[in-house]
Formats: structure tokens, sequence, C-alpha cells
């Protein structure tokens, strides 16, 4: 529920995406801190999953496709830096991260008067994450109330002070946007371990993908695995999607996205809908 809500902006008004030119963390600190609003603040604390706007999966399946289509392609040169060569070694990266450790780090949040919604930036990956796989009810976050706007959820989080967040200095992102008539924070606390984690994930994939070991076993065409698949007993996982559950469901592409990430980290799983099984132990990066 809203308690206030300071002002509304249109969909269709310009989105202002470059980040506000500032050369370090406690200069861009120190700008947040005195160029916010009173009513604006920083906050850290669980806030519940049905608060935050979670991409669909439908867009990450889409991101994952041209992987598994064209992989001797997209695994001969390895690129950190573009992001379509990047996006099914981070999730994969997070995803076994995730089962070991769980959310090692808050995720940033802040509020978008043009939809009014809760909106995760940085963190489109662990936005992903979090649908496919966070089971519990919160998310650790840093949440920043756009406009000094108020929410219920609020009254259980801490304000951050620029003291505490000058102490995590040394290892953290912080860019500031202008936009949404307000000063926004992106947030990270552990940027430096992406780029490595990529790199070692997209040799790890293509070594996976492209052992002759790597053979599924599904009771339903999970269409981009069926170069993978097959019908006997040599198969060295096995993936059951509930028979209730057709490609026309929502849940769907859920389970196919999880099917196509277990499968790679060689995680067993099991919920209502999915069951995948591992006939032999992975061993990830």
């Amino acid at each position: 529920m809203i308690e206030t809500y300071p002002y509304l902006l249109k969909k269709d008004n310009h989105f202002n995406l470059e980040s506000i030119p500032i050369n370090s963390v406690q200069k861009n600190i120190n700008f947040f801190y005195t160029y916010k609003r009173s009513s604006e603040n920083l906050y850290r604390g669980e806030i519940g999953k049905d608060h935050l706007l979670l991409k669909p999966s439908s867009s990450l399946l889409y991101e994952i496709i041209p992987f598994l289509i064209n992989f001797e392609e997209y695994f001969r040169v390895i690129d950190i830096h573009e992001r379509s060569r990047r996006i099914l070694p981070k999730i994969c990266w997070l995803a076994d991260s995730f089962f070991k450790n769980g959310l090692a780090q808050p995720i940033c949040v802040h509020y978008n008067p043009r939809i009014q919604q809760n909106v995760i930036h940085p963190g489109g990956i662990r936005n992903h994450l979090i649908k496919l796989f966070h089971d519990l009810p919160t998310v650790d976050c840093f949440y920043f109330n756009t406009g000094g706007v108020k929410f219920d959820f609020m009254k259980e989080l801490q304000v951050v002070s620029s003291e505490e967040l000058l102490s995590c200095k040394e290892t953290m992102y912080i860019h500031l946007v202008a936009d949404h008539c307000s000063i926004i924070p992106h947030i990270n606390l552990d940027p430096w371990s992406v780029n490595s984690n990529v790199e070692k994930w997209t040799e790890f994939i293509y070594r996976r993908l492209s052992n002759p070991n790597f053979k599924i076993y599904s009771n339903k065409t999970i269409t981009h695995m069926e170069p993978w698949t097959t019908v006997n007993d040599e198969h060295a996982i096995e993936i059951t999607i509930s028979e209730n559950l057709n490609e026309w469901d929502p849940e769907w592409n859920d389970v196919v996205c999880k099917s196509i990430i277990l499968s790679i980290i060689g995680k067993s799983y099991k919920s209502d809908l999915l069951t995948v099984v591992h006939k032999i132990a992975v061993t990830t990066p």
C-alpha cells in the first residue's frame, strides 16, 4: 500500500540513463547525501518479493537461446564485455553461487514513478535469479524511495547513513543517475568478481556442452536442448516437467529457463512443476 504518492511521471517521458560524471566512490556518496531530498533516503532491509518488479522469464530465454543454437560460435571467442556473450555464463555463475551461498549481497532497488513500480537496478540477472530460484518471501535490498514515496514495508527498513556506505567504499560500485526528478543511486557491493567469473564460466559451459556425456532425458520437449536430448538410458540428466504444464502456461518459460540452467550447473532440484536429477556429480568453477 502506498501511504504517500508524491508525483507521477508519464511513461513516455524521456529517461536519462547517463551517470553523473563523478570519478570516485567517496565523491559519489558525498554528492548523493548532499543533494537528495530531505524526504528521500537510502534504506537497507528485507523487502517482500511481491513489492518488486520481476522480469518475465521470456526475456531471459530470448537471450539464452542464441547460445544453444550456435554454441560453437558463441563460445569460440570469449568476450566478457559484450552483453550478448555474457548472459548465459553470468546467470549460470550466479545460480551456482546462489545455491552454494544464497544471495551474498543486497540488491539495489528504487521506486520508478513512471511505472509506479519498485525496480531492481543494477542487477538485471539477479532479478531473474530471484524470480526463478529465491523461494523465501523477502529479499535483502538497498532501497531508495524516489521523491520521498512511502510504503508500509519501509517501516521494517533501516536508513543507511553516509558513514555506513563509506565503510564499503573499497569494494563498492556506485553511480548516480539524475532521473525521475531525483538523484538515483546504483549500488553493487561486489562488482569486481563479474568479469573473471564470466570468463571462467564461458569456458566451463563450452566444455560442458561439448562433452559427449552431457545427455538429457526429458518427459517433455525442451526445444533448444534437443541437440543434447536422448531417449535411451545413457543420459546423465533426467528432467521431469509436470504433466499439467504446457507451453502456453505462464510458468512454462520459468521451467524451461530453470531446466537449462540447472542442467549446465549440475544441480539437482525439485519443485511442484519441475524435477531435475543429475546422475553424475559436476564440479563447477
